[in-house]
């Protein structure tokens, strides 16, 4: 498929840093830029790039949140239709995680209260928060540029990981209990959540970024933000209906889950 428009109005979580930082940049650096980016931070201490990145871009519009405080999501949703009005929301991209590869995140030392906190963040977050953002996304359906079921309409894209593959996970997966255990329940979130949405006109695709040098994926990670970024983009840019509840890879490639 031909690449489409990118989207007029987009709203990524945990975009202060990594992953989600570097998808504002790149955005905003696109040859016909969205109108409106808004990028959620949940520390202003931690957001201070985020904030100076802003101020050169007026399209930017950082927005504190914690995704796991559940009964903010309505103030968030009024202040983002107070600036796009009827023009809705196009893109939502449900990237904020907790990590977890370090001590406790084996089997027999997984405490609950992680396995709890992790779940929260990773799983049940974006299903709220995408509930939340429904009456949003149908607008932008409505007033999208591009064609039905495509980034530049309304999609929702649940960012989640090859390591919460059943299908390919083997006897090496040791460390990462609980992340390994909410990524593959979101596979399975935005399985469910994408037979809903369609019925609404709304795209569903969970993206694997790859294994990318973050705070999370350390500085042995295979990609740079750059490259998972300017891939993830590209990909972005040629998902369609066929895609909906599909686990797609950064390069494009599908995943069994």
């Amino acid at each position: 498929m031909c690449s489409t428009p990118p989207p007029r109005t987009v709203f990524i979580t945990g975009a202060n840093r990594g992953i989600g930082f570097e998808l504002v940049k790149q955005l905003s650096k696109l040859r016909d830029p969205p109108k409106s980016i808004f990028a959620t931070y949940r520390d202003k201490g931690g957001a201070k790039e985020l904030f100076e990145f802003a101020k050169c871009n007026e399209s930017v519009h950082p927005i504190q949140l914690d995704v796991r405080e559940t009964d903010t999501y309505a103030k968030v949703v009024n202040e983002v239709a107070s600036v796009v009005g009827d023009r809705g929301v196009n893109l939502l991209i449900n990237n904020a995680a907790i990590g977890n590869f370090g001590p406790g995140s084996v089997f027999e030392d997984t405490p609950k209260e992680k396995l709890l906190e992790v779940f929260e963040s990773n799983t049940v977050a974006p299903v709220m928060f995408t509930r939340a953002f429904i009456p949003l996304l149908e607008k932008g359906h409505g007033s999208g540029n591009g064609e039905p079921f495509t980034w530049s309409r309304a999609c929702v894209l649940n960012i989640s990981s090859i390591v919460g593959s059943i299908a390919i996970t083997d006897s090496t997966a040791l460390l990462g209990f609980p992340y390994r255990i909410s990524k593959a329940a979101l596979n399975m979130a935005n399985k469910l959540m994408s037979i809903d949405l369609k019925k609404r006109n709304i795209l569903a695709v969970a993206i694997h970024p790859g294994w990318v040098q973050t705070d999370m994926g350390g500085p042995n990670a295979r990609l740079s933000k750059q490259q998972s970024v300017s891939s993830l983009l590209s990909t972005f840019q040629k998902l369609t209906a066929d895609d909906a509840g599909a686990f797609v890879s950064y390069d494009g490639t599908n995943i069994e889950f």
